[in-house]
């Protein structure tokens, strides 16, 4: 489709971003509702696919009201589409031929925004094209979307002695800080916490329960160095691995 054809002429020079928009109450007449904010602003066109609302946004001036027209266009979607409308923003772009690289850019964000809210791609160290876009649904939108992944990432790889929240967030392109805010928000405790419990649980299990050596149990627990593990463990359950075996026995 040609710009011409929506009405939008191209300025020169032209910047330009992309809006990809979503929630459980998005229609085709929705896009409509979005670019009768966008055009107050900025020229605009949208449109629905696959559930989500796709927005071309032009501006010769570089986008300094954009805070103020999300805002807007946050708050016009929760009274005309009745639901939260998340929103993903793509960088600010001089060449229309990187139009495909904002739309993923911005679809690539768009899981992290959560319910109702706005996240910029730009804020999440996301490289274009990596981070698969993953429709909104009840179970996976948002910070829970992000912690369950890293959640997950714990239950899997808690073996590895490199596993870290600044691997964890790089693997899920996000900032550490980021990542670690908001895990602490959904879990109520922090990353490395969770990783020692998960970490500790499983030596428990293979102390109790199994005749391996402390050192081959440590090695399969993320942890390199025999003594210094027996020192988490003790710390963690108040007696050396040796101390609970024999107790077990």
């Amino acid at each position: 489709m040609l710009l011409q054809d929506c009405g939008m002429q191209v300025p020169s020079p032209c910047s330009f971003l992309v809006l990809v928009s979503g929630s459980r109450s998005t229609q085709p007449q929705s896009a409509r509702i979005v670019d009768t904010v966008l055009e107050k602003y900025y020229q605009s066109c949208s449109f629905v696919s696959g559930g989500h609302i796709f927005s071309l946004v032009l501006d010769p001036d570089g986008f300094r009201n954009l805070d103020h027209m999300l805002n807007e266009l946050s708050y016009t979607c929760r009274k005309q589409i009745h639901s939260g409308v998340s929103i993903g923003v793509s960088g600010v772009f001089r060449d229309l031929r990187s139009c495909f690289r904002a739309v993923q850019e911005a679809a690539g964000a768009l899981p992290l925004a959560g319910s109702g809210g706005i996240i910029h791609s730009q804020d999440l160290n996301l490289p274009s094209g990596q981070e698969p876009f993953v429709p909104l649904d009840s179970d996976a939108e948002g910070m829970e979307y992000l912690c369950r992944k890293a959640l997950k990432i714990i239950e899997t790889d808690y073996r590895n002695e490199e596993l870290s929240l600044n691997q964890v967030s790089r693997q899920l392109h996000v900032s550490p800080n980021y990542l670690s805010a908001n895990m602490k928000k959904y879990t109520g405790d922090t990353f490395i916490n969770l990783l020692i419990r998960k970490r500790m649980e499983a030596a428990k299990d293979l102390v109790q329960n199994g005749s391996l050596r402390i050192a081959e149990v440590a090695f399969r627990c993320g942890y390199s160095d025999q003594h210094y593990f027996s020192y988490c463990f003790k710390k963690y359950y108040g007696i050396s691995p040796a101390g609970m075996r024999a107790k077990k026995g």
